[in-house]
């Protein structure tokens, strides 16, 4: 009995032996990859290395193996995934520049075209100004052709009243009396030509707010010019159309 027990503890003693001496060969092979591996790494293998030690056998290099090329898949599908990432970010970032870009063409093109607007607008109010401005010249020219008109009768008048006075003979009487008839029925026509046209020049340019002064100030985007300038600041709608104004203009009128 105390044979068979030398004998095993023999075969034990012989047994590590074979296992020590594998592992110093093992830690010895060119192709052993421990030293790629971290620290700690190392250490658990070298821990857990006896678990895999199985009829003198060393399956610790086949369980590192298997654990580096899992290593290097994580880490490729990892740059993967990292890549992945980096082309939908670029991705999302070429489309918010996109949609932004097209955001600003579109104000921008809404801008040039308000602009092109307010271009035709100032051409159609100087083309306006300027045919009013001709307008009251042409009123103004007749007002004063017809006061001429009313003065050189009223001098005709009084010529004929002169040389009634200075008549003495009375045959003449109907014929003078139907000539200062004539003259006074002209001067009277005249008159109220004039005055007419004086009234109508005047409606149109005295202001429709206090109709005191003069009308100077145009009105947008109604384009009436109805206001003066001491009722522009106070007036903010139209009061000829009740139109509310977004701008108005001042028109100088004295030519």
């Amino acid at each position: 009995m105390e044979d068979m027990n030398n004998d095993e503890s023999g075969l034990n003693y012989a047994h590590m032996h074979v296992v020590f001496r594998k592992r110093s060969r093992d830690e010895d092979n060119p192709l052993n990859f421990n030293h790629l591996l971290p620290f700690n790494y190392n250490n658990n293998n070298r821990a857990s290395a006896k678990e895999f030690t199985f009829l003198g056998q060393d399956f610790s290099y086949y369980m590192q193996n298997e654990k580096l090329q899992l290593g290097r898949f994580i880490t490729h599908h990892m740059e993967k995934v990292r890549l992945e990432l980096e082309h939908r970010r670029k991705r999302q970032s070429r489309i918010v520049m996109a949609a932004v870009e097209q955001s600003i063409m579109n104000k921008l093109k809404a801008k040039d075209e308000e602009i092109q607007n307010m271009i035709k607008i100032n051409f159609a109010l100087q083309d306006r100004i300027n045919s009013m401005c001709l307008e009251s010249r042409i009123w103004r020219e007749l007002a004063q052709t017809n006061q001429a008109k009313v003065n050189a009768l009223q001098v005709n008048l009084q010529q004929v009243l002169a040389q009634e006075d200075q008549s003495c003979c009375g045959s003449n009487d109907h014929v003078e009396e139907a000539e200062r008839r004539t003259l006074l029925d002209n001067v009277d026509d005249v008159s109220r030509l004039n005055g007419k046209i004086n009234e109508s020049c005047y409606n149109n340019r005295v202001c429709r707010s206090c109709g005191k002064e003069e009308a100077c100030v145009l009105l947008l985007p109604c384009r009436h010019l109805c206001l003066c300038a001491d009722c522009r600041v106070s007036v903010h709608v139209c009061p000829v159309c009740n139109c509310a104004q977004n701008f108005s203009l001042h028109v100088n009128m004295s030519s």
